[in-house]
């Protein structure tokens, strides 16, 4: 599986960068100087690890896209991004690549198209595609003032005298449950196009947006310890506003599950696996605290 790369860099470098990562069991030629390689690094792995090796001399992938890469042992010419290294730089990778192939009318193959890369990755690099941008029209009327929670996160003042609750669509699409998603709104102009193909923001209305806030903050650790959220206060107000979603959830919870994580009968180290982490992720109400869970 590694002969390309021998023909390219020779069996001593190849050998070293299989002393990094393990056996190479499948190797692809993405552009001058950019490989995709699939190793294993175990004999007990039944997963590959995925990267991107680049040549540190290509012109294809900038000086800032370098910066992420990781160097690999005696191999001073390579780097190496790694799929599952979180913000390692492997998808700018494919965002610089796919833009090569554009400029060059090479077809992308199995590459995203640079806007959607970018729509799904600058939440993980506001550094490099710089943060997203907080909307100006909403379902409740035009913005006028707002807060970031998070990069891709707004709370939003309208001119109709109402807040709401803003989610950029990576996190509105995987960080929340259906019954989260379904209380969102679109814009009106969202609506006529096709959602998987533009930036559309999800809106909630003051009194819904409890509930996103509650589930992105269990996969959030930026969110969970924002001085501008009180978590109590924002657990009360689930109690106040959707009494059913705080049953369903505790129930869910205590059964080993939670409305983000849910295990069939049949998982099959259910009677094995540890529940007590998932604690946490009971609504608890906080007598005496209120239901004003965000300052702003």
């Amino acid at each position: 599986m590694d002969l390309e790369l021998r023909k390219v860099w020779g069996d001593d470098v190849v050998d070293n960068l299989k002393d990094a990562i393990g056996d190479i069991l499948k190797v692809e030629f993405y552009a001058p100087g950019i490989y995709y390689v699939a190793a294993k690094n175990s004999d007990y792995s039944f997963v590959c690890t995925e990267y991107y090796v680049i040549e540190k001399t290509t012109s294809i992938i900038s000086h800032q896209v370098k910066t992420y890469g990781d160097p690999v042992k005696s191999c001073p010419n390579l780097l190496l991004f790694q799929a599952e290294k979180e913000q390692g730089g492997y998808e700018l990778i494919e965002f610089e690549v796919a833009k090569y192939r554009i400029q060059q009318n090479i077809p992308l193959g199995d590459l995203d198209s640079p806007r959607l890369i970018a729509m799904y990755y600058t939440e993980d690099y506001p550094e490099y595609f710089g943060p997203y941008p907080a909307p100006t029209s909403t379902p409740f009327g035009y913005m006028l003032r707002y807060k970031t929670l998070q990069n891709g996160i707004f709370w939003i003042e309208t001119d109709q005298g109402q807040y709401t609750l803003a989610l950029c669509q990576p996190i509105h699409e995987f960080d929340l449950s259906d019954i989260a998603r379904k209380l969102g709104k679109l814009t009106e102009c969202d609506k006529m196009k096709d959602i998987k193909n533009v930036q559309s923001y999800l809106f909630f209305s003051e009194q819904d947006s409890c509930i996103p806030l509650f589930e992105i903050s269990r996969v959030s650790s930026r969110l969970a310890k924002l001085d501008d959220l009180d978590f109590p206060a924002l657990m009360n107000a689930i109690w106040a506003n959707h009494v059913e979603y705080a049953i369903l959830q505790n129930s869910l919870v205590q059964q080993g599950n939670s409305l983000s994580i849910i295990f069939p009968p049949s998982f099959p180290f259910k009677d094995i696996f540890d529940f007590s982490a998932f604690h946490k992720d009971m609504v608890l109400y906080t007598p005496n605290r209120g239901t004003n869970f965000i300052h702003f």
